[in-house]
């Protein structure tokens, strides 16, 4: 069998590639809308009494995917961050301190460079969900560096315990603050100067959060 020899031309065309659709706010938007509807997806299949199929883990761990790759959305549609993030080099500390958030699943951090206000409720979502997306909605541990997650706090109720407790409707709450925050800024007289024609006619974020099941927005 024969191999195949990546090219300089080659893997720079590619890189090119990259740098456009990273650059572009909408395709971002659309990833964070299918790790929406995942999210809602498997949180209505799981089913708590079942070994097998309790799956709020993997709920949670969607809806922060979803609240990760919305703030991402965010943050590109400024030129000067779509220039850090998509650079090999970074020119200062600021730069290097942006693109290791970006490249993070930090939601708070995310959420401070995006410059998008949490309450001090959201922001515990937010460390909560965090901690799904690194770790608890696959891994059974979570790595040494991170052993400080299985440490209880005393919880904004007064009880002692882990503080990734949140319920379904709380991660649907912080969702909604983001969807809100992306529709004000890229759909309303904030859009991103680098659209390009496959992303031209996304449509806004449906309705959120669901009234009932969450429908495709395509067929309604």
């Amino acid at each position: 069998m024969s191999t195949y020899k990546i090219t300089r031309q080659v893997r720079d065309h590619w890189k090119k590639h990259w740098q456009g659709i990273y650059a572009t706010p909408r395709v971002w938007v659309h990833k964070g809308m299918n790790l929406v509807y995942a999210f809602e997806a498997v949180a209505a299949a799981s089913n708590n009494e079942s070994w097998h199929l309790s799956m709020d883990d993997q709920a949670f761990m969607l809806a922060g995917m979803a609240v990760e790759v919305d703030l991402k959305s965010i943050l590109v549609n400024e030129p000067t961050v779509q220039a850090v993030v998509t650079s090999d080099v970074a020119v200062s500390d600021a730069d290097n301190k942006l693109r290791k958030t970006f490249y993070s699943h930090d939601l708070g951090a995310l959420a401070e460079a995006g410059k998008v206000l949490f309450t001090d409720s959201e922001k515990r979502i937010a460390a909560a969900l965090s901690q799904y997306i690194n770790w608890r909605g696959r891994y059974v541990m979570p790595t040494e560096k991170s052993l400080d997650n299985l440490i209880p706090v005393i919880l904004p109720d007064g009880l002692v315990g882990q503080a990734h407790r949140v319920l379904i409707d709380d991660a649907r709450a912080l969702i909604k603050c983001v969807i809100d925050e992306v529709n004000a800024r890229l759909f309303a007289g904030g859009m991103e100067q680098n659209t390009s024609s496959n992303t031209n006619n996304l449509i806004r974020y449906p309705a959120y959060p669901p009234t009932g099941r969450l429908n495709n927005p395509s067929k309604s």
